[in-house]
């Protein structure tokens, strides 16, 4: 049993713009690991690992251009002998990922 969680935002700006923030946000580490673009400008593949104490968690973010910009869908999920999030880890990463991109882009409109 794998726990999965999944968020979706749509931000106003290109999807080079968003991409290029995601870019920004997956290079801090941690949280961020193994870190990749599976598709230019498109799809991310991350894991993530907010301390050396914790299992790090797959997290794969995809991008879409939409009427109002761009939709962007972040998706995590734990290893597969994990059954429950008694935490709340996993919602987190992706509100605090989803967080990190609004304020990047926000921080190169001003």
């Amino acid at each position: 049993m794998s726990v999965r969680r999944q968020k979706d935002d749509c931000f106003d700006a290109t999807p080079p713009a968003v991409a290029a923030a995601v870019r920004v946000v997956l290079s801090r580490r941690p949280p961020y690991i193994h870190t990749t673009e599976t598709q230019r400008d498109t799809r991310f593949k991350t894991n993530v690992k907010p301390s050396w104490l914790l299992l790090g968690t797959d997290m794969t973010i995809e991008l879409q251009p939409s009427p109002t910009g761009t939709q962007v869908v972040a998706k995590t999920a734990s290893q597969w002998f994990i059954a429950g999030d008694v935490f709340n880890y996993y919602n987190r990463y992706l509100r605090d990922f989803f967080r990190d991109v609004k304020a990047e882009l926000q921080s190169h409109r001003e």
